[in-house]
């Protein structure tokens, strides 16, 4: 059995198989090795997982395909435990939305001010404040190891 789930091309598959520990990654191997999840699911929960981490880790904003990539995961692993557990679940509504034709990334403009079209219509929502700034209310939290200082001064 291992020698065929090896023959499936999947992205840094060879280096995580050889690897010792127990990660989301090796649980998706496994519902993956026991015909659980077809290859497909399998590759968009890999580049979900991998979009995910580069957004923990690196603070990259996954990009459209991998926000679709990782909810047809969400709705592929549902109907696997609804059909597991004998539920009726209806995924054909999910499908059309998620895989619609005509949905496009929502985009984000950052500029200099000088470079933008003040005459266009812009849709923007204030950001809450952060601790440490002005309009902060709450405490903040504190960790031994680290001073968190206000970066305002009081008048």
């Amino acid at each position: 059995m291992l020698k065929e789930s090896k023959a499936v091309n999947v992205e840094k598959r060879s280096k995580f198989l050889s690897s010792q520990q127990w990660t989301p990654a090796h649980k998706v191997e496994i519902i993956f090795q026991r015909g659980f999840i077809d290859e497909e699911t399998y590759n968009r929960i890999s580049r979900a997982r991998l979009a995910r981490n580069k957004f923990i880790h690196s603070g990259m904003s996954p990009n459209i395909d991998a926000v679709r990539d990782c909810l047809c995961s969400l709705v592929d692993l549902l109907a696997l435990a609804c059909s597991i557990e004998k539920i009726d679940f209806e995924r054909d509504n999910l499908d059309r939305y998620l895989f619609a034709a005509e949905s496009s990334s929502p985009q984000s403009v950052t500029k200099k001010s000088e470079d933008v079209d003040w005459s266009q219509e812009f849709i923007y929502t204030v950001l809450p404040p952060i601790p440490g700034e002005k309009h902060w209310a709450g405490g903040f939290e504190s960790y031994p190891d680290i001073t968190i200082k206000p970066v305002f001064r009081s008048e």
